[in-house]
């Protein structure tokens, strides 16, 4: 009896285990079942990919070739039996005389004289348009050019007076942006009189190598900073400067400003515009009075005291408040 409880309680360990290394057997193969299945189409895919990118590199071959569809039980009629169409007759060109060749005119070399109605008019050759070559300056979309803030007198040698002119140049896009171009200058200056009377005083001629060098890239003004000296310095403090830029294929723009600088006269010196005041001289009329000429004399008033009458003020007797009539 013991023995037999002793080989059933084996048996059922037996089978216990069993069951349950085939459990863990299962669970290892459906995961590796399922990591081919992944692989299976990832290659999928990647040949999919590697199929368009075929196709699309060589386009003859990814068009689909269209075979003959063949219908059981019918044949195809052989091209020898299937008669060809009538041709239509071919018209027949009439021949034209041959008109005899007439010698070469030297005044048109290298054209032939038209023979027949109207050969009585002289042809003319034939004028090509010139086509220049694209130059550096029309790949620039210029629109326009200013005189930059900045521009104004130079004062380099501490001395009274400008010695000198700074214009500021700056070429200007279709985006108002300032853009190098290759051009030349051409600068005029005019000095403004008191009565607004325009007169030249210089003009200067900037070629396209000195301007190229005269680039600059400022905080507040960006463009070609050309320095000119005087060659007439202005007697005036105001002054109207006019650019014109040249470019290669002939294109002109042109920008004028007035400016204000610190003249100075000949010897040096600065010259300060000061009113003056007209005289009458002695065929136009008498002379005006010299207190007219020379300013009035300020009073001192320690010397000449205005003489005030000595008023007293009126003694004004302030009594207490009645607080017994008060209610």
């Amino acid at each position: 009896m013991c023995r037999f409880a002793v080989t059933t309680t084996t048996l059922c360990a037996l089978l216990f285990s069993l069951g349950c290394r085939s459990n863990s057997r299962q669970e290892e193969l459906e995961a590796e079942l399922r990591t081919r299945t992944r692989e299976i189409y990832e290659l999928r895919a990647e040949n999919d990919r590697l199929k368009f990118l075929a196709d699309a590199l060589n386009p003859s071959a990814a068009m689909p070739s269209h075979p003959a569809v063949i219908i059981p039980g019918i044949q195809p009629a052989p091209l020898s039996s299937i008669p060809a169409a009538p041709s239509a007759p071919k018209p027949t060109t009439p021949v034209m005389p041959s008109p005899n060749p007439a010698p070469i005119s030297s005044a048109t070399p290298g054209v032939l004289p038209f023979v027949g109605p109207g050969s009585d008019l002289v042809a003319q050759p034939a004028s090509l348009p010139v086509v220049r070559p694209t130059s550096p300056a029309m790949a620039v979309p210029l629109k326009e050019i200013t005189i930059a803030r900045g521009s104004g007198g130079i004062d380099d040698d501490r001395q009274p007076g400008d010695e000198g002119l700074l214009v500021i140049v700056s070429p200007k896009d279709e985006d108002g942006e300032a853009v190098k171009v290759i051009a030349s200058l051409v600068i005029r200056v005019e000095e403004i009189t008191n009565q607004g009377v325009k007169l030249p005083i210089g003009t200067w001629d900037v070629p396209v190598g000195t301007l190229r060098k005269t680039w600059q890239n400022g905080l507040f003004s960006t463009g070609f900073h050309v320095k000119l000296g005087w060659k007439t310095p202005p007697r005036t403090e105001k002054i109207r400067v006019t650019v014109q830029m040249i470019l290669p294929d002939r294109r002109i723009f042109e920008a004028d400003r007035e400016l204000r600088v610190v003249p100075i006269d000949a010897s040096g010196k600065t010259v300060i515009q000061s009113p003056s005041i007209p005289t009458a001289s002695e065929s136009s009329g008498p002379l005006l009075p010299s207190s007219a000429t020379t300013p009035a004399r300020i009073n001192d008033y320690r010397t000449n005291r205005p003489n005030f009458p000595n008023v007293r003020p009126e003694s004004v007797q302030l009594f207490p408040p009645d607080l017994g009539n008060r209610p």
